[in-house]
């Protein structure tokens, strides 16, 4: 530990390799942040591609998958465009407009089975 102490202190401290540091500090955050960022759908069909059997396994039809991929989709658009115009998406507004979109298309036993499956979805 003490030979990792003193690595540090000359390397850091003394031949000013601090600032190679610091870039590299920086490319990694950035790198991180454009990963999370891709993290996020691209549109509705992607979120219906990446989820399709998960929706056949509940028993939904065409009619509700597009539903509920147009539901999860507008609800992560509307929560990252409140997350970069600053204003911090309160969760459970959104649980509730989420909530409102879903038993438009579904009934109550099916949203219970789809909220039962949502820790699985992609």
């Amino acid at each position: 530990m003490k030979k990792l102490y003193e690595f540090l202190k000359v390397k850091l401290c003394y031949r000013t390799y601090w600032r190679q540091w610091f870039l590299l500090l920086v490319i990694f955050l950035v790198s991180l942040s454009n990963f999370a960022q891709s993290q996020q759908y691209s549109s509705i069909e992607e979120v219906k591609k990446l989820n399709y059997e998960l929706f056949e396994e509940i028993g939904f039809d065409e009619n509700q998958m597009n539903h509920v991929c147009r539901a999860i989709y507008s609800t992560q658009k509307r929560a990252s465009y409140l997350a970069e115009n600053g204003v911090s998406p309160n969760k459970v507004n959104l649980d509730q407009q989420f909530k409102s979109l879903m038993l438009r298309a579904l009934s109550e036993e099916e949203f219970k089975k789809f909220e039962s499956i949502r820790h699985k979805l992609k």
